[in-house]
């Protein structure tokens, strides 16, 4: 992200997701951890037709997002999360953050209860939900 105090200049974002791995595939360390859509879904995706699928599907949100509808979008993401309500460990830089995953807020931040209570607002890192 490239930003100023009160204003982004731009953000890049990341996704992966493992497609058609097999459970074999994963290192064994992460066997428990990791799992892939042909995993959840039983069959092998056409990695293509995906990412055409998922490039629609955030065009569509970043469209919706720019006419005003960030509370909404924000809400229908939220309700889908599986990071909210569960125990999780993020790594931002260094520094690495425990608790659990309570809610996101009007900006899109995770708020995050950590372990000694407190109520940190998470604006970017590496999240793990703890299994």
């Amino acid at each position: 992200m490239n930003a100023e105090l009160d204003t982004v200049k731009y953000a890049i974002l990341g996704i992966g997701v493992d497609v058609n791995q097999g459970a074999n595939e994963f290192p064994a360390d992460l066997r428990k951890l990791a799992t892939s859509l042909k995993l959840e879904v039983g069959e092998t995706l056409d990695r293509a037709e995906l990412a055409a699928e998922i490039l629609r599907e955030l065009d569509g949100v970043y469209s919706r997002i720019c006419s005003g509808q960030f509370e909404a979008v924000a809400d229908e993401f939220a309700e889908c999360c599986k990071t909210i309500g569960r125990d999780v460990a993020i790594r931002v830089g260094e520094r690495c953050l425990r608790g659990r995953a309570e809610s996101l807020d009007a900006d899109g931040a995770l708020l995050l209860r950590t372990q000694h209570g407190h109520l940190e607002r998470i604006i970017g890192g590496d999240v793990t939900v703890d299994k």
